[in-house]
């Protein structure tokens, strides 16, 4: 957070605030009073003088500042931030120390605390050329039937949006950061008609995390009617180096469907002869006139084939519809 560059000692909630992913909470489950730790080690390694420039240096760099509204996603790893992962690392590996370890077998600790690197690497699998999707400036909010969408150059026959994401940056003449930012989120949803799905619906379940595309159901599997509502999930990630908006169509669905996910670390799923029937895409689209490094669009998608959506209207009795939703800050 900004407060703790501004701070010659920073404050307690200013520290605690640079976790990501509630891991405090959840150490403390293991071991009480390790959040009073982490903030003791913090303070122990802050500079006040030095720290402070250098905090305030990233946070330039990463130009958060200026426009915290409309801010460009750079992955900068934040002074404040390297601070704060020294000290939770040295406060566990102390606890650690103190640990019978023939009694203390956590293999979910390293996984807590560590950057999720398979999803780091999952998303570069899924890097494509952004697909022809009209602009998120151009649309507005509201539902609609599901129809095809102009599939990638690799996919044959009909390929449909099951859920997209997209920001778009706004860049006035003349300038070179960005005034406005116009979000979009579509996603599908399992209705009786149009007139059933709520004003104030959401495209996306919340339920899910990017785990569960790989995370096979721990219940047998109900051959009931699915229920009606948004089918794929969106999994915000907050990590070191930036939020992300992940969706996540999830291998319980999958099998319910009668189809097979892939292996970690690839989003997708396979039918009985082998061919990928959802695929996953991310991209990021530059504006070189202006700044090399700054996005004018990112976004991803999950797309299926005509089989998916068939056999979702199956599962759910009922009919496929597409709702979208727009937000602009400036």
């Amino acid at each position: 957070m900004s407060s703790t560059t501004e701070e010659t000692v920073p404050s307690e909630e200013a520290i605690q605030s640079l976790d990501h992913g509630d891991r405090l909470r959840a150490l403390e489950a293991r071991w009480s009073g390790i959040t009073d730790d982490v903030v003791a080690e913090f303070r122990e390694l802050w500079r006040p003088g030095e720290d402070v420039e250098s905090a305030r240096s990233r946070w330039d760099l990463a130009e958060i500042k200026d426009r915290p509204d409309v801010w460009v996603p750079r992955e900068i790893i934040l002074w404040e931030s390297e601070i704060f992962e020294r000290a939770l690392h040295r406060a566990v590996c102390r606890r650690l120390s103190m640990a019978d370890p023939f009694r203390f077998n956590d293999t979910n600790l390293a996984d807590m605390l560590l950057p999720p690197t398979n999803l780091l690497v999952s998303l570069d699998r899924a890097l494509a050329t952004r697909p022809g999707y009209p602009l998120p400036t151009s649309l507005r909010s509201g539902s609609q039937w599901l129809s095809p969408v102009a599939p990638a150059p690799d996919c044959d026959g009909d390929w449909y949006t099951l859920a997209m994401i997209e920001r778009e940056w706004i860049t006035r003449d003349r300038e070179w950061k960005p005034s406005r930012v116009v979000s979009v989120h579509r996603g599908v949803v399992a209705a009786a008609s149009a007139a059933s799905i709520a004003a104030d619906a959401s495209p996306y379940r919340s339920d899910l995390t990017y785990r569960d595309w790989w995370d096979e159901p721990s219940v047998p599997l109900v051959l009931a009617p699915l229920p009606h509502g948004p089918v794929i999930g969106c999994d915000v990630r907050v990590d070191l180096l930036s939020s992300r908006s992940l969706l996540v169509a999830s291998a319980g669905l999958a099998h319910r469907l009668g189809f097979t996910h892939l292996e970690s670390p690839d989003f997708g799923w396979r039918d009985s002869n082998g061919d990928v029937v959802l695929r996953a895409r991310y991209w990021r689209v530059r504006d070189r006139r202006r700044s090399a490094d700054l996005p004018t669009l990112m976004g991803n998608d999950l797309i299926a084939t005509e089989a998916v959506v068939e056999r979702l209207r199956n599962a759910t009795r009922a009919k496929i519809f597409e709702l979208r939703g727009t937000h602009t800050r400036e």
